[in-house]
């Protein structure tokens, strides 16, 4: 029997957004199909995909000079779909496929999946972390460990280090099941066999995301953070022009820009 559960990497849409099609690079290309809502708490859930088309690779001809193949035998093929669902006033989605390049990025919120994993998995119980520095050369670093470990004993520069994505295990029994590694995406090994089960882990992955406690074990962690966001940085931009002009550099890095 085919096992038709997921373990979903969810993504969360800015509160800004309420539409679906909104979420996406160029909506009118895709199929579009509703969940039919049922009983008294009705799912929403919409799926976006595209067709996939068979095509030949570049390479195919240059091996068909002399070897019996051809374009039905070997093609390339990718799969793009994307879940969408609206639970507790916010929208989620979930990827399948190469189904992340259909939604527009700058929409979904940064860290989300950074503040779930870090708000869930204890102090001494990290496995792997993404790193990255506010220096001119910045570097990113991925560090793993070979046993649960803590802050300190992964070697996190509390003073200079950017925290960008986190992985570790859970307590026994946690609803989130027993792993879960968390970036701008979450994705707890957990898995879903139904969409009331998809609806549910959505709204406690928010629920997640939302607390402070990582603020008592990890409190230099809101020291320095990167974003992406347009709007953040276009504000950002604004105080930078507004710090020249008033001659203001305190509590300002400034670094060499790339290629100087």
């Amino acid at each position: 029997m085919t096992d038709s559960s997921i373990m979903p990497t969810v993504y969360l849409i800015k509160p800004q957004f309420t539409e679906p099609k909104d979420i996406f690079k160029d909506s009118d290309e895709l199929k579009i199909q509703n969940l039919e809502p049922e009983g008294e708490d009705p799912i929403h859930c919409m799926l976006f995909f595209k067709e996939s088309v068979k095509r030949s690779p570049k390479w195919l001809p240059f091996i068909a000079m002399d070897f019996d193949v051809n374009a039905l035998q070997i093609f390339n093929s990718s799969s793009y779909a994307v879940l969408v669902i609206n639970t507790a006033e916010r929208l989620f989605v979930i990827p399948f496929g190469m189904g992340l390049h259909l939604i527009d990025l700058t929409k979904i919120e940064y860290n989300f999946g950074l503040k779930v994993a870090i708000n869930s998995i204890p102090q001494n119980d990290l496995k792997q972390i993404n790193l990255t520095t506010p220096e001119a050369s910045s570097q990113k670093t991925l560090r793993q460990a070979p046993k649960n470990s803590s802050p300190t004993e992964m070697g996190i520069n509390q003073q200079k280090d950017i925290l960008r994505g986190l992985a570790g295990d859970l307590p026994k029994n946690h609803s989130l099941g027993k792993r879960i590694e968390g970036k701008d995406s979450v994705r707890p090994t957990k898995k879903i066999e139904t969409y009331n089960e998809l609806q549910k882990l959505c709204a406690e992955l928010l629920n997640y995301s939302e607390k402070t406690d990582y603020q008592a074990k990890f409190p230099w962690i809101d020291n320095m953070s990167l974003t992406n966001d347009p709007i953040t940085i276009e504000r950002l931009f604004d105080e930078l022009l507004l710090s020249m002009r008033t001659k203001n550099f305190e509590n300002m890095y400034i670094g060499n820009p790339p290629g100087i």
